[in-house]
């Protein structure tokens, strides 16, 4: 027997969860129409846990309607953080000479064929365009971006007043946020040529960030 859940908290706000009887638990990922196998919704049944409770049950028939209308829902989220990532790059070129644009996209592209998730995607597309000093958190949640998503982008910012190896510990404490940063770090470790000396530095620093994440 399957049993359908959404979850009500305010950062998985209409999650589904799909509960099995051999105790294994899903959660179905937005426009992407896959079910991923989580661990997540342990912490809505553990007693001590602040989640727990934050749940109700829901039919399938239930389930399959919130599905059908998130899909859209984050398809559309998707094309506006293009949209957005696009005209916040405009003008604005790399090292090489290619439309900045181009680099956020495949890191995007990257980040969500590993995890499957378009949340994954949204975070890294949007990443870079909160240096837009005419773009912020609060922007980019009055047009409509989930809560997670915000969370994540907040672990990604880094405040004036942390120093480099704190920021990192913090981004490894969210898993959209490592995810991200790892996938924009491994870009660019692999896709430098002609650096001088100062970017050879700069390139070993993030190969060292590299380790520490992904350790």
């Amino acid at each position: 027997m399957t049993t359908y859940y959404k979850l009500k908290d305010k950062l998985h706000k209409d999650y589904i969860i799909k509960a099995n009887d051999d105790l294994s638990n899903f959660l179905y990922l937005y426009g992407t129409g896959e079910w991923q196998e989580t661990a997540l919704f342990g912490h809505y049944t553990y007693l001590d846990d602040a989640l727990c409770g934050e749940y109700e049950e829901i039919s399938q028939a239930e389930a399959e309607k919130i599905i059908k209308v998130k899909d859209v829902e984050y398809l559309a989220l998707k094309e506006k953080a293009i949209k957005i990532a696009t005209e916040a790059h405009r003008k604005q070129l790399d090292k090489g000479g290619i439309d900045n644009i181009n680099q956020q996209l495949k890191v995007a592209e990257n980040v969500q064929k590993k995890r499957k998730s378009i949340e994954y995607f949204i975070a890294a597309i949007l990443y870079d365009v909160l240096n837009n000093k005419n773009i912020t958190l609060d922007n980019l949640k009055n047009d409509g971006f989930p809560e997670n998503i915000i969370y994540s982008l907040k672990f990604l910012m880094k405040p004036k007043s942390l120093n480099y190896q704190k920021y990192i510990e913090r981004v490894k404490k969210n898993s959209i946020a490592k995810a991200v940063k790892i996938e924009y770090l491994k870009y660019a470790v692999l896709f430098n040529d002609n650096l001088s000396n100062k970017d050879c530095k700069q390139i070993e620093k993030y190969k060292k960030t590299l380790e520490f994440l992904e350790s």
